[in-house]
């Protein structure tokens, strides 16, 4: 047990300090067809969610820096959502513009934030959202950007506070995300 323990300081100083030393960690998920890197590794965890065509399961990577004094970012999140292939259809325009919308509007309402701003976006030819979002009185902000391809909803997120608005790690975490193949 006492080896154990050690075993786990040991990797997660190393996790902190490849983070500080700018190696970052390349996170692939062949099932969920995407790829994106990390200042350390996440955690995956999953959660049911109900949505208006249906439920889903979000499945999620988190990294949780909070701790961490010199890190601009306080936290780095995936996720990723697959609504019933059945029932709707995903190439309608208006459906997709409606879903991202719902998207981004879900995620200001669940934080009980702020939309500061909100951008169409395209990525590989998919359409997105690109949204800053202010939380607790202006204290932090939330980056994200959600993606959908047909039934697939991928999302980036990154919380910071304002003195760190629009830092080089926030960029790279969100430039480094990647789609592995697409139908």
């Amino acid at each position: 047990m006492k080896n154990t323990v050690i075993l786990f300081i040991l990797a997660c100083s190393y996790s902190l300090v490849s983070a500080q030393n700018g190696e970052w960690n390349t996170m692939r998920d062949v099932d969920k067809n995407y790829r994106i890197d990390f200042p350390a590794t996440p955690q995956a965890s999953n959660e049911d969610v109900p949505t208006d065509l249906g439920p889903v399961t979000m499945f999620m990577y988190m990294l949780d820096l909070s701790t961490d004094q010199s890190a601009k970012n306080i936290i780095y999140m995936t996720a990723f959502s697959e609504y019933p292939a059945s029932g709707a259809d995903y190439k309608d325009e208006s459906l997709q513009q409606s879903m991202l919308d719902g998207s981004v509007d879900g995620a200001v309402k669940n934080v009980n934030g702020t939309l500061v701003s909100v951008e169409k976006i395209k990525f590989n030819g998919f359409n997105g959202r690109f949204a800053k979002v202010s939380i607790y009185n202006d204290s932090y902000l939330i980056f994200l950007k959600n993606i959908l391809v047909d039934n697939k909803l991928y999302f980036i997120q990154v919380i910071t506070t304002p003195e760190h608005d629009n830092n080089a790690d926030l960029k790279r975490f969100f430039n480094s995300f990647d789609l592995l193949k697409t139908q």
